[in-house]
């Protein structure tokens, strides 16, 4: 009976693709298929595209039918997945272009926000796991921290790894996770020491207020300090650290106000990963019981 089944599958599908050729409907009808097979869309739901799909084609509706009497969904699946995997929509042009759409809307997400660099790394990164230089493992990590707060293109970025084994989808959220807890963990830190060297630059003003001719201690000589202002300035870091300690009086009440912005820039961004983290430990739960439901 499956055999049958399949058969009359493909040539459905077939059909399918005579009348739209490999254009943009073809590739809808493809994609709505797979989301129905990795449980994405319900049969209702697939059912409702597919009628949107071939309204004005009514007897395909009707051979699309066929597949999906309650008691043959498991079936539709396993015959839906064996067509996918011999389909043009699953071919290395297909996938090419999922590709090539993906880092269009990376580009202009970032180009409107004017970190065109975030765009670059993710481009530098594909190239780098297409030709074996990164893993699964090391390519989510760097991944995932460049897509903080952009929960959308993590999901769009993890269907790349759909065709993967259970095991190794189960892994990728685990690097999510494990990527963004580490990150919150490294912004703390950050935000302390941060903190910690604003107090010292007001310890120091405060001094110089109350005696102009007080001799100073420079924090900007603690390695911690320096290396707490040399990421904040990045490549002009060790550039404008000469200055500070040639003329801190001077340079300090500008200093202040610039990490003061920088501590209130990164509570804000504090609370927006916050919220983002707990998106994506939603998002992890919801997969993983569809997993314990068996809808893989």
């Amino acid at each position: 009976m499956e055999k049958s089944t399949k058969n009359d599958a493909i040539t459905f599908i077939q059909e399918v693709k005579q009348l739209f050729g490999n254009g943009n409907l073809y590739n809808e009808f493809g994609a709505a298929l797979d989301n129905f097979y990795h449980g994405r869309l319900s049969v209702e739901d697939l059912t409702a595209s597919m009628k949107t799909l071939f309204e004005n084609h009514k007897n395909l509706f009707s051979e699309f039918e066929l597949f999906l009497p309650e008691k043959k969904q498991q079936e539709s699946k396993r015959v839906f997945r064996i067509v996918l995997r011999n389909n043009k929509y699953s071919s290395y042009e297909s996938k090419k272009q999922v590709c090539q759409g993906f880092l269009e809307k990376v580009k202009t997400r970032f180009e409107t926000g004017n970190n065109m660099e975030v765009y670059n790394s993710v481009l530098n990164l594909m190239i780098k796991y297409k030709d074996r230089s990164l893993d699964i493992d090391q390519i989510c990590e760097k991944i995932f921290v460049l897509f903080i707060g952009h929960a959308d293109l993590i999901y769009e970025f993890e269907k790349f790894f759909e065709d993967q084994s259970c095991k190794t989808r189960k892994d990728v959220e685990k690097t999510r996770i494990r990527v963004i807890d580490d990150y919150m963990n490294e912004m703390e830190v950050m935000l302390w020491n941060l903190r910690t060297f604003i107090r010292r630059i007001k310890e120091v003003l405060r001094s110089l207020e109350e005696n102009p001719f007080a001799e100073i201690n420079n924090p900007f000589k603690r390695i911690i300090n320096f290396r707490c202002f040399q990421r904040f300035y990045d490549k002009f870091g060790l550039e404008n650290i000469q200055v500070l300690r040639n003329n801190p009086i001077e340079t300090f009440p500008d200093v202040l106000i610039q990490l003061t912005e920088k501590e209130e820039e990164i509570l804000r961004f504090r609370t927006t990963a916050h919220d983002f983290l707990i998106e994506i430990r939603g998002m992890h739960c919801n997969n993983a019981r569809k997993r314990k439901a068996g809808v893989d």
